[in-house]
């Protein structure tokens, strides 16, 4: 099944995998050869396209409750700047 963002006006999407992660229904060109999302503090090549919560995005804390909001206001302030 497909949908069209622009057609029902979806701008943002916020994907919460729980414990393991899943990537499979992600069709776009920003994972390396074993299957790992490509990025550089949570930005990926792909425009629009973020990761946040991952182990190690930037610190030890990113994947953990006492790090996301470090690495929360760097990605707000990346989008921001887009806009």
């Amino acid at each position: 099944m497909s949908i069209d963002a622009d057609e029902l006006g979806i701008k943002s999407i916020v994907w919460a995998i729980g414990f393991r992660p899943n990537y499979s229904w992600i069709e776009l060109p920003c994972f390396d050869g074993r299957g790992h999302p490509k990025y550089k503090r949570g930005v990926t090549d792909v425009e629009g396209l973020y990761f946040i919560g991952l182990p190690w995005l930037n610190t030890w804390g990113s994947g953990r409750f006492l790090g996301i909001a470090e690495d929360s206001e760097y990605l707000a302030g990346v989008i921001k700047s887009k806009l």
